[in-house]
């Protein structure tokens, strides 16, 4: 499906508000739990993929039952612009 210029795709607002929950959570990372149930952040993993692919380092720690936690180890070198303009 192809957006008009000022529309953007629930999975670029998802990456958006992901890669601010990852920021704001620091060391402590943020639960695929937490995304699921109080963000309804579906398919974290492809997103957390997509950040990997634009120079996000972020660790996937294997929590209880298996979840992941993700934490955010650093960003690009250059300080990238949004995700989503």
């Amino acid at each position: 499906m192809k957006l008009w210029p000022c529309q953007t795709s629930a999975g670029e607002v998802a990456s958006d508000l992901l890669l601010g929950l990852l920021r704001d959570a620091g060391a402590h990372g943020v639960s695929v739990l937490v995304l699921i149930h109080k963000y309804k952040i579906l398919r974290a993993s492809g997103r957390i993929l997509e950040l990997r692919k634009l120079g996000y380092d972020i660790k996937t720690l294997s929590g209880p039952g298996g979840t992941a936690t993700y934490v955010l180890l650093s960003e690009p070198a250059s300080r990238a612009p949004p995700l989503f303009s």
